[in-house]
């Protein structure tokens, strides 16, 4: 007989969205599924709706708590599953109907505790754009950390996988904070002696125009350093083959954020402090990031301007707008 799986769905203010992400879940080829919503303090009505489908659907069970959240609503949800797999699903997303059936005969057939899946980006609701893992195949440890550090083919995203209960349950996710998954991910894999990868793209991430990844920078981002600091200490001391990795992941997060702040307005100055701790740690790490060849040529073009006089960057962006 096949596990049960628990989907574990955080909801927030999400009405115009939430009806297509719950069918999708439903509607699935595998049928042995909880499903978890987790109102997290809407004010709108996307409340009534998780009521309104448990009452459809006895697989459906609706919860309401105080405002925490992302980590806030998946750590409640973690603790209300019952099954031997979560999935988790953002609320303004959906899945295709094979996804959960696909993701755990793979962990059965390969003997693994995660596997993850490719996605599709959809923007605005429009323009969808496939990412796939070019080939099923099996990760090491190893490997598979080193690909999230990166964000590359397994993804960091605790959304497009599946995990076994043991992986994820002592694990929790930081509250308060963004790029929870961020934080966690590295630990999470180490649990396991392989992460398994499938080539299809079969969830949809919806980009909303105001989403975080659009936003100015502003002082809530200073966060993703810490949690990129953390996994490097971490993996220095559990994976010391991997210390190039996680020093170049490093670089890589603080030239994100000296981007960031360079297309916001008046930005080097507003946030001089923060330019100055990530042009620090960027400068200490570049070489590893250098020669991992993860860098593009914009990305690299983006380093030498920060390593030499981070004050350009705002007219050479406007100037060349080398980095879209």
């Amino acid at each position: 007989m096949n596990d049960l799986i628990s989907v574990i769905i955080p909801v927030y203010n999400v009405e115009k969205y939430l009806k297509k992400c719950i069918y999708s879940v439903v509607n699935q080829t595998f049928q042995n599924i909880e499903i978890i919503l987790v109102d997290d303090g809407s004010t709108d009505a996307s409340g009534d709706i998780c009521d309104d489908f448990a009452k459809l659907d006895r697989r459906i069970k609706a919860f309401h708590k105080k405002n925490g959240g992302l980590s806030s609503a998946r750590n409640f949800g973690i603790k209300k599953s019952t099954g031997n797999f979560l999935v988790f699903v953002d609320s303004d997303d959906w899945i295709s109907k094979n996804m959960i059936e696909d993701l755990y005969n793979a962990a059965k057939k390969n003997d693994v505790k995660i596997v993850c899946c490719g996605r599709n980006i959809v923007e605005d609701g429009k323009k969808c754009i496939p990412i796939h893992v070019p080939e099923c195949r099996k990760f090491s440890t190893e490997e598979a950390v080193k690909e999230i550090l990166f964000d590359s083919e397994v993804g960091v995203a605790a959304w497009g996988k599946i995990f076994h209960i043991d992986t994820i349950k002592d694990i929790p996710f930081p509250e308060g904070e963004i790029h929870e998954d961020v934080a966690i991910m590295c630990r999470v894999f180490d649990k396991c002696d392989s992460i398994y990868a499938i080539s299809k793209a079969e969830y949809y991430y919806r980009i909303h125009p105001s989403g975080l990844s659009k936003q100015d920078y502003s002082v809530q981002y200073d966060v993703v350093l810490k949690h990129v600091l953390n996994n490097e200490e971490y993996l220095r001391k559990y994976h010391p083959k991997l210390r190039k990795a996680a020093e170049a992941a490093v670089a890589h997060a603080c030239l994100d954020m000296l981007i960031k702040i360079s297309k916001t307005p008046n930005g080097n100055v507003i946030f001089e402090k923060e330019l100055k701790i990530y042009r620090k740690n960027l400068v200490h790490r570049i070489a590893k990031y250098w020669t991992l060849k993860r860098i593009s040529i914009k990305r690299l073009v983006w380093s030498l301007i920060f390593l030499f006089h981070n004050r350009v960057t705002n007219r050479l962006y406007k100037l060349t707008g080398i980095y879209k």
